[in-house]
């Protein structure tokens, strides 16, 4: 029977790859890249606290205008930040993986789902910077201009749930955090115990609140969430064979009497 979280054998170890990106990459100490994640989400929460002023007092002007939208908002917030602060805390907990990523084309795969919400809003800030009437253009483009009640309680709603599971997720998975396909331990406790990938199913929620329902109904925003999804579940291919690789029968348990898309 796989125990909850099992621990990955220490010893025998491969070697790494035999190529100069292997010998690269695994030349970077561990504590580098804990450091550059800690700083970035980190850095993100700080950058947006300021933001919380807006839904202070509770009773000013956004309160008073639309409660319903400035609450969900606020959820969202406070969803949002939970979920990075779990994952600097994964950063400064996680213990060692049986053996580090090495492959480029997986690692590029795998930073770029991780990253690929946040292409719209960094083209956003770019053209914020560039020309402020490229940045209003931008915005109608990607944004409904008045969404209905039914569009925002719909949006906040897939929002909140995505975001709920996903902070759930985190908080079982810390010790096991990796943005590349990398094994630490064998999660079956929490969310683990029903679907195989609860992060990933979370964002799927989230993100279709965002691009499906809030975003301008259009072939751009539509296919962005499409190929989201796309990178995603190839991410999960690749886990699921490091994990498989790993853990052998154990594994194999667990995956069937858990549930996925593939």
């Amino acid at each position: 029977m796989t125990r909850p979280s099992e621990p990955i054998p220490r010893g025998g170890n491969p070697p790494p790859d035999d190529d100069g990106f292997a010998r690269f990459w695994n030349a970077v100490p561990d504590v580098a890249f804990r450091a550059i994640g800690i700083a970035v989400f980190l850095g993100y929460v700080l950058w947006r606290s300021g933001s919380y002023r807006e839904f202070v007092p509770f009773d000013n002007e956004a309160w008073r205008a639309d409660a319903t939208r400035t609450g969900l908002r606020l959820a969202q917030q406070v969803l949002i930040d939970a979920t990075y602060l779990l994952i600097v805390a994964g950063f400064c907990v996680r213990i060692r993986p049986i053996r580090r990523a090495t492959d480029p084309g997986r690692i590029a795969l795998a930073m770029v789902g991780a990253f690929w919400p946040f292409l719209p809003f960094v083209a956003a800030w770019f053209f914020s910077v560039v020309d402020s009437e490229m940045a209003r253009d931008w915005q109608h483009f990607m944004w409904r201009a008045d969404p209905a009640t039914w569009q925002v309680l719909v949006a906040g709603g897939l929002v909140i749930a995505g975001l709920v599971i996903e902070v759930w997720g985190y908080s079982y998975l810390l010790r096991s955090l990796s943005i590349v396909p990398e094994a630490r331990e064998l999660k079956v406790t929490g969310p683990y115990r029903l679907v195989r990938h609860p992060i990933y199913f979370g964002q799927f929620l989230a993100q279709a609140g965002v691009w499906l329902v809030l975003a301008n109904t259009h072939i751009v925003w539509i296919t962005f969430y499409l190929i989201f999804v796309g990178l995603q579940l190839a991410r999960t291919r690749m886990e699921d064979r490091v994990l498989a690789e790993a853990f052998g029968e154990r594994y194999l348990e667990w995956k069937g009497k858990t549930f996925w898309f593939a």
